[in-house]
């Protein structure tokens, strides 16, 4: 287990504010921000290239926040992984072993299992790592930090500077090599995909601050403020008025549309979060719940899909996000009448939301 407990400190004008967290054995937890959010300094203040000005960082129970990095016993991981070119990638991996005081053939057994393990075996004698892949750079680099039995991998944007083929072969790497070692996982990004993907458990920070904790549908789907909404794609931030119709539903009402809701809230002012995937479009009321008539006033095409924005009759713009075949199956043009909704499940209603200057509640 490793553990940050009320850790801060000041960089000029930034600072980590009051961060505790806690990752299991076998917990993959990622930390989630935009860029100068205090991913990078939050990690490596848990590694100890930084010393916190208060709080504490326990591993496996012990308190290691004045212990130097390299008797922390952790591994770390960055998104530009550089290799000691004087060695092959064996002597790469075994590099940390020194420090362990490995005799050779503990050192060569450990090695061995790490190939293994990241099947390394087409590269393991390559004498110029320099010729390595980005993909096979990151996998040694892995290899490296796996090596030393760590208590715990911290892991910083390692994808960033992946191709996107690349990107998916070392995420399935990560996510296998997370599950058969059992090692607590940190790992810092920008990407939702990425979170989504790996996580067991989110954390989102911003300005130093931890925002909100949880699994990755408490997050992705059950945001509870504006900042943590706008930032893993909740496009759909609604006010609204509920009135609880009992049974863990309510009726939403926003201008002169009505939608139903899981929710066992109070009545009363509301905001409706629903993400835009969520969001059906159709020519025909019927086909969908929650079907309400609504105006296209804006598609356009965003990589593999469709963002459309749709006017709700004397209320606000919903936006959803389809496939191009399903779009091009309805062929709506800017100004068409179509019926727009979502599954009462799909909707997160929480008493009207505010803000603070980290963007909580």
């Amino acid at each position: 287990m490793i553990e940050t407990r009320g850790i801060s400190r000041t960089w000029g004008t930034f600072s980590l504010s009051d961060v505790s967290l806690s990752v299991d054995r076998g917990e993959y937890l990622v930390i989630l921000g935009p860029c100068g959010a205090g991913k990078t300094l939050l990690l490596e203040t848990i590694a100890g290239l930084h010393a916190p000005s208060s709080g504490s960082v326990l591993i496996s129970g012990n308190d290691v926040t004045r212990l130097a990095p390299e008797k922390r016993r952790v591994g770390f991981v960055y998104q530009q992984q550089l290799l000691f070119p004087h060695l092959t990638v064996k002597q790469n991996i075994a590099y940390g072993l020194r420090y362990l005081r490995l005799d050779s053939r503990a050192q060569e057994k450990r090695v061995t299992e790490m190939i293994d393990l990241l099947d390394l075996h087409n590269i393991e004698d390559r004498r110029d790592p320099t010729s390595l892949s980005g993909g096979e750079t990151q996998q040694v680099a892995i290899a490296r930090a796996l090596a030393i039995e760590p208590a715990a991998l911290l892991l910083d944007e390692p994808l960033g500077s992946l191709d996107f083929t690349t990107r998916g072969n070392v995420l399935e790497t990560l996510r296998d090599v997370a599950r058969r070692t059992q090692v607590p996982v940190i790992h810092v990004t920008h990407d939702q995909v990425e979170a989504a993907t790996l996580a067991s458990r989110v954390a989102v920070i911003n300005e130093g601050k931890i925002i909100q904790t949880g699994s990755v549908d408490d997050v992705f789907w059950r945001p509870q403020s504006r900042f943590v909404a706008g930032f893993v794609g909740v496009d759909n931030l609604v006010d609204g008025v509920a009135a609880v119709a009992g049974q863990g539903m309510a009726r939403i009402s926003v201008g002169s549309a009505t939608f139903d809701a899981q929710y066992d809230g109070p009545a009363g002012s509301v905001t409706l979060c629903v993400r835009p995937e969520d969001v059906i479009v159709s020519r025909n009321g019927d086909q969908h719940p929650n079907s309400q008539p609504a105006v296209l006033s804006q598609a356009a095409e965003d990589g593999f899909s469709v963002r459309m924005t749709l006017g709700l009759d004397d209320g606000p713009h919903l936006i959803a996000r389809m496939a191009r075949t399903a779009f091009r199956g309805i062929a709506p043009a800017v100004g068409d009448r179509l019926y727009v909704g979502f599954p009462p499940a799909a909707a997160h209603v929480i008493p009207s939301m505010r803000e603070d200057d980290h963007g909580t509640l």
